[in-house]
């Protein structure tokens, strides 16, 4: 069997998107020594994904994905040529976004949230209207779509009717890079250079309406109020849609020198930011999954999340759950662990054994069982 996979969303300073495309097609070459891949990728990407075996070729393009006045057409029309003289049996595109002409291939495409329906006012109108009407195209000529929660799924369903038979369910893993971290000398340089004291509240996101982080910073000023709170508030993201907010948020909520936007840092960083929280917060009013709770887990931080759409689900029993449309809700739920060290410890232990459970290889493996049903068919 023959597999293309589009891997130009990958660069280096990744976001979701790109993260997924990199850890897939690395746990597949792990995993997988029988079928053919081909890889498409720019040589920003190329580098990033690195060596392979020998049963995976990259195809080399300087057209990404960002510049859709030539990466559209690219994809409708390069790609069906690539796919029919390289005989590819299935494309996989990691991201949404389907060539429509594919001759003798089957589609396979990876929804990872229904953002521009359920939230069309956090981001640019033109945005929004390119990425309704892809996704709606990707699905319906897709042989099988690919989600990464049951609470997708049912988005999926009720948002756009695709059949619960084309959808299949694979959660996403946590890298074996976010782990705990002894040494001392790593961690310290981190916080130096990130002028954070540790010990603080932690939350990991790009500053956007949906993200919902003005509230949280409302909700931990109250806190600090309330509960006499001296662990710190640290943002880590870079600004998104709608973010020039979020300065005056903090001065009038008086958390000037108490709440800290790093911008984005490289994994290295963020590992080490990981591991010297005392709390990690996702507010968030949606997401499809929800990697860096995970994430959290593995580094040893006790998790407290939104309970909304996947969260809970991905989160299960190892965190703690709020409304965050509630402030008041919010903030009991925060200072639970920060205030009680039997709670703390113990939502430690149980996001590790949870988060362990989530590996890129089990992701791969699950992968390549839809890609064998799909040629089954």
């Amino acid at each position: 069997m023959h597999i293309m996979i589009d891997g130009r969303h990958i660069r280096k300073r990744q976001a979701g998107l790109g993260s997924y495309s990199l850890q897939l097609i690395k746990a597949l070459a792990s995993v997988d020594r029988d079928n053919r891949y081909t890889v498409l990728c720019t040589r920003r990407s190329a580098e990033l994904v690195g060596s392979l075996p020998s049963n995976f070729q990259l195809h080399t393009s300087w057209i990404g994905v960002e510049n859709h006045v030539l990466g559209d057409p690219y994809r409708q029309l390069i790609v069906p040529i690539l796919m029919l003289l390289r005989g590819v049996d299935i494309y996989h595109d990691p991201a949404y976004l389907l060539p429509y002409l594919h001759f003798r291939s089957r589609l396979i495409v990876t929804v990872h949230d229904l953002v521009p329906f359920y939230f069309p006012e956090t981001n640019r109108w033109r945005y929004i209207q390119y990425m309704r009407l892809n996704t709606r195209a990707s699905v319906r000529i897709a042989d099988a779509v690919i989600v990464d929660s049951d609470a997708v799924r049912i988005d999926l369903i009720d948002k756009l009717g695709v059949p619960y038979k084309k959808i299949r369910c694979i959660p996403l893993g946590v890298s074996p890079d976010f782990h705990v971290i002894d040494d001392d000398d790593s961690l310290k340089e981190t916080l130096t250079k990130l002028a954070v004291h540790s010990d603080y509240i932690l939350t990991v996101s790009t500053i956007e309406p949906r993200k919902n982080i003005l509230r949280l910073i409302e909700a931990y000023a109250l806190a600090v109020d309330r509960f006499n709170i001296r662990n710190h508030l640290v943002i880590c993201g870079r600004k998104g849609f709608k973010s020039e907010d979020i300065e005056k948020t903090i001065r009038k909520n008086n958390c000037e020198g108490k709440v800290h936007l790093t911008g984005y840092v490289e994994q290295s960083d963020l590992i080490n930011l990981y591991n010297c929280a005392a709390l990690y917060v996702c507010p968030s009013l949606y997401e499809g999954f929800g990697l860096p709770v995970l994430e959290a887990m593995a580094c040893g931080v006790p998790v407290v999340v939104s309970n909304k759409s996947a969260l809970p689900e991905i989160v299960g029993d190892a965190g703690l759950l709020f409304d965050p449309n509630n402030i008041e809700n919010m903030i009991t739920i925060m200072a639970r662990p920060l205030l009680d060290k039997n709670i703390h410890d113990s939502m430690r232990k149980a996001g590790l054994i949870h988060s362990a459970q989530f590996t890129w290889q089990k992701t791969a493996k699950k992968t390549i069982e839809l890609y064998n049903d799909v040629i089954a068919k």
